[in-house]
């Protein structure tokens, strides 16, 4: 796997400021066999909208995706913080979008944790794409945010997402009652966990 460039940076932990250098990853992509990966930009509005748009009907209700030039604009300024951020999922033929992968609520020191969230165009879904695109992503994010678990939480009618996570090596710990707010109502959550078998990942 081919990484980006790291760089080391300070990251703010809960307000105090961790000692650890942890290695962040800049501008380049990450290659599998069909697909890479790369940093969202603003530039991807237009195709990232559109994909969102034309495959409503697959991921509603499951997730809420960017599908208005305002709401694209809101996930770029979320995923330039500290605790988030974002990838597209691209063929290596033509660079075509056909996927978004994004690691949200990042926190580090003791508890090294993020959840992962994901949705792939409907015209490619079940291909195997994303499988191979969440592998790249969580083997990177345990490298270059030095993470201990990531978490997937998927609503329990939702049989696809979880499949792929099982695929990429989650396992199952339990159902969280009304855990996020998604189209209007609190939804009922499967927590699913991938742990890195490293006791000091990134320290």
């Amino acid at each position: 796997m081919k990484l980006r460039k790291i760089v080391l940076e300070f990251h703010d932990d809960l307000g105090a400021l961790n000692p650890h250098l942890v290695p962040v990853i800049e501008e380049a992509k990450i290659h599998g066999g069909r697909i890479y990966l790369r940093v969202v930009e603003p530039r991807d509005r237009q195709k990232i909208v559109r994909l969102a748009r034309s495959s409503k009907a697959l991921h509603h209700p499951w997730i809420e995706t960017p599908t208005s030039n305002f709401l694209f604009n809101q996930y770029i300024d979320r995923t330039r913080g500290n605790n988030a951020t974002g990838m597209v999922v691209c063929f290596k033929h033509n660079d075509e979008i056909v996927g978004v992968i994004n690691l949200n609520e990042i926190v580090l020191g003791a508890f090294r944790s993020a959840r992962v969230s994901y949705y792939v165009s409907q015209e490619h879904q079940g291909r195997g794409l994303m499988t191979e695109g969440l592998d790249l992503f969580t083997t990177e994010a345990f490298i270059s945010h030095g993470l201990h678990r990531i978490e997937a939480a998927i609503q329990p009618q939702n049989l696809l997402s979880k499949r792929l996570v099982k695929r990429c090596g989650f396992h199952y710990e339990g159902l969280a009652k009304g855990y996020l707010f998604i189209d209007g109502k609190w939804r009922d959550h499967e927590r699913w966990a991938l742990v890195h078998d490293r006791e000091t990942v990134g320290v």
